[in-house]
């Protein structure tokens, strides 16, 4: 019987926290489900806890991954050996309330919606929790807000970044080709993949309430992973600035729609701040093709949004002389 819901869980190094997570998925109400474990190559146990659980559960599939892929590329894998009409995620380290998926499956089905979303709770590395909801779902709102950087002080749906609070239906994403960018290339390969499906859909359903945790400990992937981190920030913005301009103009290369620019110029504003060595120390051809792109999206020092503080005279410098160099 094809499976109702396939809940897809990339899982890497995870011996502490899998079984927590894994007793989570075990328990939900909805029967019909499949948990698809895509093990990233463990080097800690963690495949032989797996294991465990296979042997004691026969909806739980097993996909090894035949070198280490990473979140992103372990997520597609998923989606590959899924065979659920509505997809889900969880990460490793993560756990959900039994009725999640049930409940998400039933609004689905009952709006006849593509992404069915809640809420949910945020456990913070210092152990303080936090309840992160969203309470506007037009596809605008929600662009809008996968634009805008998590941290941003005019950011009010912070879960518009991630992707385990919600199911997706399984055909519309392979009908529209929407996959997760890969991490080594793109830096917020969850907002990317956010940012496909609400471009592509208005048939969205949400409920008001709080069903997974995420456990943002400080070991965690999305805490420590700094690899090529400007060249990826400036690939996510050549991302963001192709799909919307895909997606408004009805294909090719169109004018970005002028509505988003604002909250790009934040995200610029904000990575340039937080992540000027790293822009410093970029190649003369990455420095290029990043000045190329602040001209593309009309941003210069003029309309720059100054989330953290204002640039400084040597940032100013630095920005200019960025938006100096030639197109390339």
């Amino acid at each position: 019987m094809t499976p109702d819901v396939s809940v897809i869980i990339p899982i890497h190094n995870a011996a502490a926290r899998i079984d927590r997570t894994l007793n989570a998925l075990r328990s939900q109400t909805l029967r019909n489900i499949e948990l698809v474990c895509v093990l990233d190559c463990p080097t800690d146990g963690t495949d032989t806890i797996v294991a465990r659980h296979a042997a004691a559960d026969q909806r739980i599939v097993v996909v090894r991954n035949p070198k280490n892929l990473g979140v992103a590329n372990s997520r597609n894998a998923g989606l590959d050996a899924a065979r659920g009409k509505y997809v889900g995620f969880c990460d490793h380290d993560d756990f959900c309330t039994p009725d999640m998926f049930r409940t998400l499956l039933d609004e689905a089905r009952r709006t006849n919606a593509d992404v069915a979303s809640s809420n949910a709770h945020v456990i913070q590395p210092d152990g303080r929790q936090e309840y992160w909801r969203i309470a506007d779902t037009r596809p605008a709102a929600m662009i809008e807000s996968i634009i805008l950087p998590m941290q941003s002080r005019h950011q009010t749906q912070r879960l518009s970044h991630c992707i385990w609070h919600s199911i997706y239906r399984a055909e519309f994403l392979r009908d529209k080709g929407i996959r997760f960018p890969d991490r080594e290339q793109y830096m917020d390969e969850d907002r990317l993949f956010n940012l496909q499906v609400y471009l592509s859909t208005s048939r969205v359903a949400h409920l008001d309430e709080a069903y997974y945790t995420w456990d943002k400990h400080l070991d965690s992937t999305s805490a420590t992973d700094t690899h090529r981190l400007a060249q990826r920030a400036i690939a996510r913005l050549e991302f963001i600035a192709d799909q919307t301009s895909r997606h408004v103009t009805g294909g090719g290369q169109g004018i970005l729609q002028e509505s988003y620019l604002p909250s790009l110029h934040r995200l610029i504003s904000f990575d340039l701040q937080s992540m000027l060595p790293h822009y410093r120390a970029l190649s003369h051809s990455d420095q290029v093709r990043f000045a190329a792109l602040l001209r593309r999206l009309h941003y210069t020092p003029l309309n720059a949004h100054f989330e953290l503080r204002p640039l400084s005279r040597k940032r100013l410098r630095i920005l200019a002389y960025l938006l100096s160099l030639p197109n390339p």
